[in-house]
């Protein structure tokens, strides 16, 4: 049997692990019965107050964050195809309409999605995804069993395992990671 009602696969670059992190870049890939889409997102003013300096740097926010850039100035550099800088409150108006009714999958979604529900809430919308969100690191424990530090794996080592092809350089982009859960998800779902 497989899901009638709409997957989220998404991902989200945080300021921090702290409950008050800000989300400064988020990507989601909705899928339907007959369709997917893709949008990739940065928020354009995305506060920095209590931001983690180490969160930041593993994201690699002042080399990729379009107002953080070094090459940020007059002519700043154009955004790659697909991928938007909004602000804060579009990005909510966007992530409520995407993922209303819809189950999210991600790598620990519940991360991203208590970020998103802060977000959603101080512009005065509510989540309306679905409760049961889906983990990929946690759906593939009976497969591929605990990493080498006693914990489930993460995403990097879970691909590796399941030689589900990747570029480390691409990991800790929300986008890359989206569609990275979505390959382990659908590696999972499809041939067990």
């Amino acid at each position: 049997m497989s899901p009638t009602a709409p997957l989220v696969f998404l991902d989200t670059e945080t300021t921090g692990l702290h409950p008050d992190r800000r989300i400064w870049e988020l990507a989601m890939i909705r899928v339907t019965e007959k369709t997917e889409r893709t949008v990739s997102v940065f928020v354009a003013d995305v506060d920095l107050a209590q931001a983690d300096l180490k969160a930041l740097q593993l994201g690699r926010f002042h080399d990729r964050h379009p107002n953080h850039r070094p090459t940020t100035g007059p002519n700043p550099e154009p955004l790659p195809s697909g991928v938007w800088s909004l602000q804060e409150a579009t990005v909510a108006q966007k992530v409520e309409a995407w993922t209303r009714g819809a189950t999210i999958v991600g790598a620990v979604p519940s991360f991203d999605t208590e970020g998103l529900a802060a977000m959603l809430r101080r512009h005065g919308l509510c989540p309306s995804w679905h409760h049961r969100l889906v983990c990929v690191e946690s759906m593939a424990l009976p497969h591929v069993g605990w990493g080498t530090d006693g914990r489930p794996m993460g995403l990097a080592a879970l691909a590796e395992k399941l030689d589900i092809e990747h570029e480390d350089a691409d990991l800790h982009t929300a986008l890359a990671d989206a569609q990275l859960a979505q390959r382990i998800f659908e590696h999972l779902v499809v041939t067990r």
